[in-house]
């Protein structure tokens, strides 16, 4: 998720769709920001960059970056091996941050072709003064619910852990998000408002698992978490770890969680 493929995909619908065959158009349509145009261009170069170096190693065509590939592909971006990382899990890191930013531009982006092509009356019914639900969906009462009212970052992962019958987060929801996630500091963390908000996250009956994931793929946990940013992407050289350390993590919450829950006792 969130590869070259991705961002082909993207540009194949709105070609189709006569929307534009390039980031700056998408832009100009109103689609994506400026800003966003930029870092889907700066993306799809790092990842066309790699493909091609991929090629020159082999010397022929080879699309996939699999491990005795990736040390050489290291090395030739500058990436060196340390007492306690390869250059090959360096290289891997960046790849999965960009992937990850990818699959975040992409929903939104996605979100706002749909509403294009396939317009719905949208009918905003309140959940509470900062929060709406929209077609299935959460989205912001105002455009600028994050900025007013930073805690409210932290607030919607918690209606996504009790209100799973909706569907996520709409397009601007995701795009407040995005752009207002640099406003998690050392003064955010350390609100009692902001760390009560967090605790009940991760208290909450249901949906823990669903509520941290969505919150790492926006970049919001890592933000809240430093100690956990430093290890999102990150992987191990090796054939017997699948998962980068942040979704080995996760996965081992969504465990401990399910020991609680009587509908798995049978896993376990």
């Amino acid at each position: 998720p969130g590869g070259l493929r991705d961002l082909q995909v993207i540009l194949w619908v709105a070609k189709a769709a006569g929307l534009g065959n390039s980031w700056r158009k998408l832009a100009e349509r109103g689609l994506i920001t400026p800003t966003e145009a930029r870092q889907l261009t700066q993306k799809e170069r790092a990842f066309k960059d790699i493909r091609i170096r991929l090629h020159i190693h082999a010397q022929r065509r080879e699309d996939r970056l699999v491990f005795d590939v990736q040390t050489p592909i290291a090395e030739s971006f500058g990436f060196r091996t340390t007492e306690t990382r390869r250059a090959s899990e360096y290289l891997m890191q960046h790849y999965y941050w960009a992937a990850k930013a990818v699959t975040q531009l992409n929903t939104i982006l996605l979100q706002n072709i749909e509403a294009q092509l396939f317009p719905q009356p949208a009918t905003p019914k309140p959940i509470n003064e900062r929060f709406n639900e929209v077609n299935g969906m959460i989205d912001i009462a105002h455009d600028d619910t994050f900025e007013s009212s930073p805690s409210a970052m932290l607030e919607v992962f918690l209606l996504v852990a009790h209100y799973k019958e909706l569907k996520g987060m709409t397009a601007r929801t995701l795009r407040a998000l995005w752009h207002t996630r640099f406003k998690i500091d050392n003064a955010f963390r350390r609100d009692p408002v902001n760390r009560l908000l967090f605790l009940q996250i991760i208290q909450a009956p249901k949906g823990i698992t669903h509520a941290l994931r969505s919150m790492n793929q926006t970049s919001i946990l890592g933000r809240y978490l430093p100690s956990f940013r430093r290890i999102i992407g990150q992987m191990q050289h090796d054939l017997f770890h699948v998962y980068t350390v942040d979704q080995h993590i996760l996965m081992v919450v969504r465990n401990v969680r399910r020991f609680t829950l009587t509908e798995h006792a049978h896993e376990y």
